[in-house]
C-alpha cells in the first residue's frame, strides 16, 4: 500500500507491504506456506527509492541472500517493510528525495543457515555458527534493518535525464548469516571471525539516461 500527499513544491509519500511467511523449523518439501512469486522481473519495489532492498538508479545490484527484489519474502520466512520519503522540487528540472524504510521478517530467520544465492535461498546448518556445537534449526532474529536513502534528479534537456542515489542498510541481526559455504563440524574449533555479527551496506550511484 502507498499514499501520498503533495503540498506545493513538497511531496510526502508512505508505503507499506507484508507478506506472511514461515517458521525456520518447517520443511518447505512437506508444506509451503509462503508467497512464491511467478516473476518479478527483480522489480519489486524498485519504484520507492530504495537502492538496496530493491533496485534503484543502480539496476544491477541489489541483496543477494534473501532476494527481496525478485522474491518479494525473504526467502520462506516472508517480509515487512514500512517506508516514509519526502520529495522537493527545487525547481521544474531539478528534484531531491530522502527515503527511511525499515524491514523486517514474518518469521523469525535462522541465522546458522547459509544463503545459496538470490533463487536458491537459505540451506539449513545443523551446527551453531557462534558455538559449533550440534543444534537444530532456530528461528533468531525478525529484524533485517533500516535502510537510509538520499536521491537527485535532474532533467538536464528533453530526453536527457541525470540520477544519483546513495543508499546505507544498517543492517541487523536477520542478516547475520553463516559467511563461508564449508561445513562445520561440532567441536571444530573456533568460528570464522566473519560467522560472527554483521556489516552495513552501503551504495552509491549516478547514471546519465537519454531517451527518444
Amino acid at each position: 500500500m502507498w499514499a501520498s500527499y503533495q503540498l506545493g513544491s513538497v511531496l510526502l509519500s508512505a508505503m507499506t507491504m507484508w507478506t506472511t511467511g514461515q517458521d525456520a523449523k518447517s520443511n518447505p518439501y512437506k508444506s509451503i506456506r509462503f508467497f512464491q512469486p511467478l516473476d518479478t522481473d527483480t522489480g519489486y519495489m524498485a519504484d520507492w527509492g530504495t537502492q538496496i532492498i530493491s533496485l534503484g538508479v543502480d539496476y544491477y545490484q541489489t541483496l543477494y541472500g534473501g532476494f527481496p527484489a525478485g522474491g518479494i519474502g525473504w526467502d520462506k520466512y516472508g517480509r515487512v517493510t514500512a517506508g516514509v520519503k519526502a520529495s522537493y522540487a527545487w525547481t521544474p528540472a531539478l528534484t531531491v528525495a530522502a527515503v527511511v524504510t525499515p524491514t523486517w521478517t514474518w518469521n523469525k530467520v535462522d541465522t546458522d543457515s547459509l544463503p545459496l544465492g538470490p533463487f536458491a535461498g537459505f540451506q539449513p546448518n545443523f551446527v551453531c555458527r557462534k558455538t559449533l556445537q550440534t543444534c537444530r534449526p532456530e528461528g533468531e532474529s525478525n529484524y533485517i534493518g533500516t535502510e537510509w536513502d538520499l536521491g537527485l534528479t535532474y532533467n538536464l534537456a528533453p530526453g536527457l535525464v541525470f540520477d544519483w542515489a546513495f543508499g546505507y542498510l544498517q543492517a541487523d541481526s536477520a542478516m547475520a548469516h553463516r559467511f563461508i559455504a564449508s561445513q562445520y563440524n561440532a567441536g571444530a574449533g573456533a568460528p570464522v571471525r566473519k560467522d560472527i555479527g554483521v556489516h552495513p551496506v552501503a551504495l552509491s550511484t549516478a547514471r546519465i539516461r537519454f531517451s527518444f
